[in-house]
Parts: structure tokens; sequence; C-alpha cells
């Protein structure tokens, strides 16, 4: 018959039914596409991107296989026929071989054959098998083709490319850079500790970032290699060591320089060590509860290695994942980050209310460390955590923006903790720091008149905190106002009963709202107070009078 554009009646186009990749292949012959175009791709059509996915070979002698486009299709109908309905066989090539490892595995290593290289994935889904589940398929693979009528064949496992497995300049800068910040971190702690004049048990709490630092450093290491079900569970219980340290330190820290804005700086007294106690309980239970959700985590539902795709490209790398919803991310995940993200506002909160006290006094400014790493780990986490959980970048490029994200965590932490301790080693003594605060305490300079505050602390607390409370009588009502949030309390003074009480206090019982303890700088004081207060109450003083 005459073909339209050629000059030969009975000649015609060669015709691929599976498709020809314009740009990568040229149809040469019948259901025969020819990569030729661009070597990098194979398969029928030549779209699949070559050394991407794992793949089973298998070698036939050519003498009892041709190299042929019959013998192709031959031998694809068998596996698919052999997988189904479990596998999808993925063609990837049909070439000559002739002294290659596969050769030399063969009966007659001299002989030529004929490869047929595929991939497998599970039926009716993207999701390609890895080298390590298709290696006990490939032997039984061989077998059962001798039992379909093919001659015997020699099968082989080849690892395609991974695009988060480098061991060479990335991997290298990755070891190198955590070696350099683990000696760094250690050098500035050693230093720190060894110039600060303070009690060894205080230093060692001092030095928990440090070692938080370290562990972080240290994460990176675990992406560089093939992950093994025993580093996805590293990869796991590395949080109790990093965040699990880091954050609950934070939160005590605040929670230390709070109490001591609200009673140190009010009283110029050290925290006692019955509230001293209560809070480095806080600090163990935190970290504690890292431990339990991390540990429920991997005996409940350990990650295991797994290979994911992205998408038509086909590019993929290795990453743990849930063994139980591996095409998910693990709650215990969200769980893990849920937790991290209240300690980090519950310390941010802490701290931005010392930061806007008047009263935020302190020889290295803790507040402002506290809060650095609060807004380091929420910036770098947040960031990071927007990467993992979607998964919308290029694998290399993703593992990249982790590391840095990882290290600039690392490294605040670092900066954080060598900025405290030089300020620690620098600072006033504890005498003057005291002789400024207290001034600051009992006589602050607000307009133009002097207001003198007092300590004053509910009776119902688990721990003291004392707040700066301007107290003043307004016949027939005490008028008490807190000195950070400027709200004032109205109450009736006939509903109120002063008495004395230990350690230079008045207990002042308002009926209907407990009791409040006011803090005098000596027991005449309180006889002044407590006797000035009669005056008002029964009625003797009409004058306006600020009491402290």
């Amino acid at each position: 018959m005459e073909v339209p554009g050629t000059p030969y009646v009975r000649c015609r186009p060669a015709i691929c039914s599976r498709g020809c990749s314009p740009t990568a292949g040229v149809c040469i012959a019948d259901e025969f596409c020819s990569c030729s175009l661009n070597p990098a791709f194979e398969g029928f059509d030549c779209s699949i991107p070559k050394g991407v996915n794992d793949s089973i070979s298998l070698g036939f002698p050519t003498s009892l296989v041709p190299y042929t486009t019959a013998s192709r299709e031959l031998i694809y109908a068998k596996l698919s026929a052999l997988y189904n309905p479990t596998y999808d066989v993925v063609y990837r090539s049909f070439d000559e071989d002739q002294g290659s490892a596969l050769s030399r595995r063969s009966a007659d290593p001299s002989q030529s054959m004929v490869v047929f290289r595929h991939s497998l994935k599970q039926a009716g889904s993207n999701d390609f098998l890895n080298s390590r589940e298709m290696t006990s398929l490939a032997a039984k693979t061989s077998v059962l083709l001798s039992s379909a009528g093919l001659p015997p064949a020699t099968s082989q496992v080849e690892t395609g490319q991974l695009a988060n497995i480098d061991l060479g300049g990335l991997g290298i800068s990755v070891i190198a850079v955590t070696a350099i910040g683990i000696m760094v971190t250690v050098a500035m702690e050693a230093f720190l500790m060894r110039r600060t004049a303070r009690p060894s048990w205080v230093k060692l709490l001092e030095a928990l970032p440090s070692l938080a630092a370290v562990f972080t450093w240290a994460f990176p290491l675990t992406e560089i290699t093939t992950p093994t079900a025993v580093s996805c569970k590293v990869q796991v219980l590395l949080a109790p060591f990093t965040l699990g340290i880091a954050l609950p330190h934070l939160v005590a820290k605040a929670c230390y320089y709070f109490y001591h804005m609200k009673n140190g700086v009010l009283l110029s007294k050290p925290m006692c060590i019955g509230h001293f106690r209560r809070i480095l309980i806080g600090l163990v239970t935190m970290n504690a509860m890292y431990w339990i959700i991390t540990i429920t985590w991997v005996s409940h539902d350990p990650p295991v290695p797994t290979i994911v795709y992205r998408g038509s490209s086909q590019s993929r790398y290795w990453t743990c994942r849930s063994s139980m919803t591996p095409n998910e991310r693990n709650p215990y995940l969200f769980v893990l980050l849920g937790y991290s993200v209240l300690l980090l506002g519950l310390s941010g909160l802490l701290a931005r209310r010392i930061a806007v006290s008047e009263f935020a006094k302190n020889a290295a400014g803790q507040h402002k460390i506290v809060l650095l790493n609060v807004l380091n780990i929420l910036g770098a986490g947040g960031l990071l955590v927007g990467l993992t959980v979607p998964q919308f970048l290029s694998a290399r490029v993703q593992f990249i923006i982790t590391v840095l994200c990882v290290y600039t965590i690392a490294g605040v932490l670092v900066m954080a903790r060598a900025v405290y301790g030089m300020a620690v080693i620098h600072a006033k003594s504890d005498d003057d720091i005291g002789s400024l605060i207290r001034r600051l305490a009992f006589g602050t300079n607000q307009s133009e008149k002097t207001v003198e505050y007092t300590p004053t602390r509910s009776a119902n607390q688990l721990i003291a905190r004392w707040d700066a409370v301007e107290v003043e009588f307004h016949s027939p009502y005490l008028v008490m106002i807190d000195s950070d949030s400027k709200k004032g309390q109205f109450h009736e003074l006939k509903a109120c009963e002063a008495s004395k009480d230990v350690d230079h206090c008045v207990k002042l019982s308002i009926k209907g709202n407990g009791s409040v303890f006011l803090q005098m700088k000596s027991e005449e004081e309180v006889a002044s107070w407590i006797g000035n207060f009669e005056q008002h109450q029964s009625g003797g003083v009409k004058e306006t009078d600020s009491l402290s």
C-alpha cells in the first residue's frame, strides 16, 4: 500500500503503540523506541529517568533467548503474569551484555547474554519496591520463569540513585561542621565552668543548653547515610536530648527569673530551697514527658526505613516513616511538636512578662536570652516543620535546608549560653546589685511624684510570688494598685482586718477575697502600718495617705 509522505509503495513508518518520547526517543522499529536522543532515559517510551529506581536484572544466554523485540515482549508478558496481581512490572531496558558482573555470575562467563531490567511497584499505586524488598524476589523470579518455559536466568538486584544520600562533598561537609560545632561547644562550656565562681550543681544546670546543643549538632549525621531500623529509632530518641533538654531549661529559667523579679528584686532575698526544688522538679517532669512520648512512639509505632518518591519525576530518597501508616506522618510527631510549642509559649510568655516589667533588672538580662532562644527555636523549627511535613521541595534541597535549620538552632543555643556566661563572669557583686534593685523596688520615681511600692503576695500560692503594689488609703476604701498591670483594687476598710505575721509581714484579711501579705522592712514598720490602718478604719484620719 502507498503510505503518505514516503516514495515507497509497501513501506510505512514504525509504530510504537506504547508511545515514544519526542525529546528522548526515536521509534526505529515496531514497538522499539530507541532512547538515542537522550540516553539518560529508558523504558518502553523513554520516559523513565535512568538509575532512579532499584531494579532486578535478569540475564539469559543469547543462544537461547535472542536479542529481539519478540524476546523482550515474551519476558515482559511472563513476568507480568508471574507478579500479577500483587505487583506491576515497570520495564527499564533490554540490552546485549558481555563481560559484565552479571555475565561473570553465569555458568559460562564467556558467552554473550541479553539482560532484561525491570522494577516493581505495588499494584495500582506508584510505590516502587526498594532493593531490600526485591532481594528476596530476585532468585525466586528466575526459578519461576524457568518453570514458565524460559531458560534459567542469572539475577542481580541493582540499587538506583538516592537524592539525599551523599557521602561525597556534601556528606563530608556535614561531618566537618558537626565536629567543629561539638568541639567549640565543649571548649566554650569548659571555659565558662572554669571561670564562673558558682557551686558545682549550679554550673551543671547552666550547662544544660550546651548539652542540648551537642546533640543538636549531631542530629544531621543521621540523615546522610541510608537509614536502618536502629537509626530511625535513634532519630526519635534524640528528642529528649535536644528539645527535651533545651525547652524545659528555658521554662525553668523563665520561672526562676520571674520569681526573681517578683521576690528577689522586691525583697532582695534569694529563692528559698523549697521553691527551688519545685522548679527543679518541674524541669525533670518536663523532660520526662519527652521520654514518655518518644518511648511510646518507638514501642507502639516504630519508624522504619522507607523510600519516598516525588511524583512523576520519580526522584526518590530514603526517610523514616511510620510502620503502621507509611504514607502519612506519624501522629506521635505532632504530639511531640505540640508539646514543644506549649513549652516555648510558656517560656516566651514568662520572659515577656519580665521584659515589660519596670523591675526587670538582673545582671545578665536572662529574660532576653530566654526570648532569643524561644524566637530561634520557633523560627528555625517552624521552617523545618514547614519543609518536612508537606514535602514540597526536592529531596536534596530539603536536606540542605533541614541541616541549616538544625545548625542554626544549635548555633544560637551556644551563642546564648556564651553571652549569658560572660555576663555572669563580668557582672557586679551581688551586694551592689541587691542594693540597686532594692532602691528601685521601694522608691521608683514616676512622673513628678515618688511612688513607694510594697511587696505583696496572696496567701494561697504554691510558690510565693511577690508583686510590687502601691497601697493607699482613700477613706472609706483601701486601694491597691499593681505596678506592672496598673490595675487597682478597692476594698472597704470595714471589710478588712490587719494582723502581724512572721518575717516582718502584715497579714491583711479581706472579706470575700482571701488574705494577702504585705512585706515591711522591720517590726517597727509593721506596728506603725497596723496602727495607721486601724486609725483609717475607725475614721480617725480623713486625709489620703500612701503607705509602704
